[in-house]
Order: structure tokens, then sequence, then C-alpha cells
């Protein structure tokens, strides 16, 4: 799975879960991709951040990103700042269990650890098979500001 920032028509931004590009082109032609704020179908892929890593398997990568055009708008600047709180909230109220987050979140899932919030990384493949178990995940937001 991939994340991939698309835009629609009316310049409203956000982030699409895909099994690859050319999927997201696929739905994308075919009108089944809509923005979320106005219900457009007329998508395209928007500015993302590059992807650095030392694997070759996408689906290994462990990462937490995002990206913001330069030059930002007073939407864009909310959003950012919306961003930013709700980071900060996850960060002070949950409890960070890195690279074992998909692990602990089954545990909590099958009650074999205190129910609780946590954050950590997870691979593509982490995200999707514990989807499929029916345990919900959603991806943190990084501001830009944030990133290394």
């Amino acid at each position: 799975m991939i994340v991939l920032n698309v835009v629609c028509e009316k310049e409203h931004e956000f982030e699409g879960w895909f099994r690859s590009a050319d999927e997201f082109s696929r739905h994308a032609e075919l009108g089944r991709v809509e923005c979320p704020r106005c219900g457009s179908t007329r998508v395209a892929r928007g500015l993302s951040a590059p992807h650095l890593s030392g694997s070759s398997r996408e689906e290994d990568d462990r990462r937490q990103v995002t990206a913001m055009k330069p030059g930002l708008s007073a939407e864009q600047a909310r959003i950012r700042q919306f961003l930013t709180q709700l980071r900060e909230h996850v960060e002070t109220n949950f409890d960070y269990v890195g690279g074992e987050f998909a692990a602990e979140a089954r545990r909590i899932h099958h009650g074999e650890a205190d129910d609780r919030a946590i954050y950590g990384e997870a691979s593509g493949r982490e995200v999707r098979e514990l989807l499929e178990e029916g345990i919900s995940v959603a991806p943190l937001p990084q501001p830009p500001e944030k990133a290394n």
C-alpha cells in the first residue's frame, strides 16, 4: 500500500491509500476517487515527499510523511496548524511503541495487553494486515517543519 497526496479541481488536498500509483490512476480515470470536502471526482496526484530507504521492498519501508506546497494559503496554514496540534496530542497522550506497533496493536485487539491508545511505525504490509484483521489504524500526519 502507498499513501498518495491527491488534489481535486478546486485545489482541496487529501490523502488516499492505494496498492500502487497505477491503481490510483485507474480509479481516478473511472471517477472512483472523490474529494472528501466537495465530492469532486476530477482529481490528480498532488505533491508528495520523496521516499528514501535502504530497503528495496516498498512494503517494508517505515515512514511518517506529508507534503505541502510552498507559499501556504490560509486554508493550508489552518491544515498545518491542525496537523501540528493532532500530532502533539498523540505524542502527549498515546503510548509510543516504535517498531512494535503492529504486534502491540494485535495484543490490545485480542485483550492480551492493556486497552490504550498507541502510536509507532508500521510497514505498508503490516498496516494492510492489521486492517484485514479488523484492527483500526490510521497514518499519523507529520507537519513539514517536523520532518527529518
